[in-house]
């Protein structure tokens, strides 16, 4: 129903009014800017290219190419060690890491210990600050043994000890606390 002119006038069913362009505009997202067709034919060739190539353009590969990658020889460095993967980059002491490399460690590391003690805490019943304290203990003296004597780093170039020893601290603490809890409730109530 509509009002015209003041009277309560009857739509006509199945006749559907138009929304409001104006009032689209406030919920309708902008639209992205058009490629140039230079650009287009650019990608497209990058798109075929990268097909030819084996790449998946984002995709995964199949199975056939992770079979032949995998036959492939490992090649070693000029140095006689084989390639660093993601995680023995961490491990190296000869690896240059920068401060924030370094520090995404030790917060992961942290992570690590927080969830590893909270599901043995846990599922072993214990209860108690003498075991907080117990974890708190563990998590430092990790943290320094990896950094000070696996890394073999001068801690004063990455901000000391105070700054590596509390990186991520109470963001383990509170992983731990949370599955020491979850798991001691689940198994034993």
């Amino acid at each position: 129903m509509e009002y015209a002119n003041g009277l309560l006038r009857r739509k006509p069913k199945g006749v559907r009014r138009r929304p409001d362009r104006a009032k689209l505009r406030l919920f309708s997202l902008p639209r992205p800017p058009a490629i140039p067709s230079h650009r287009r034919s650019h990608l497209a060739a990058a798109r075929v290219e990268n097909r030819r190539r084996g790449g998946a353009g984002g995709m995964r590969k199949s199975k056939a190419a992770a079979a032949a990658a995998a036959k492939q020889p490992h090649h070693a460095a000029q140095n006689g060690h084989a390639l660093p993967s993601r995680l023995a980059r961490y491990l190296d002491p000869d690896a240059s890491l920068d401060k924030d490399q370094l520090l995404d460690a030790v917060h992961w590391i942290r992570q690590a210990v927080g969830l590893a003690c909270g599901l043995l805490w846990g599922a072993v019943p214990l209860v108690g600050a003498f075991w907080i304290a117990l974890f708190f203990t563990i998590s430092t003296v990790i943290v320094h043994l990896y950094y000070a004597h696996l890394l073999k780093i001068d801690e004063e170039d990455f901000g000391g000890h105070a700054a590596l020893l509390q990186e991520g601290l109470f963001a383990s603490f509170t992983l731990f606390l949370l599955s020491w809890t979850l798991v001691y409730s689940l198994a034993h109530f």
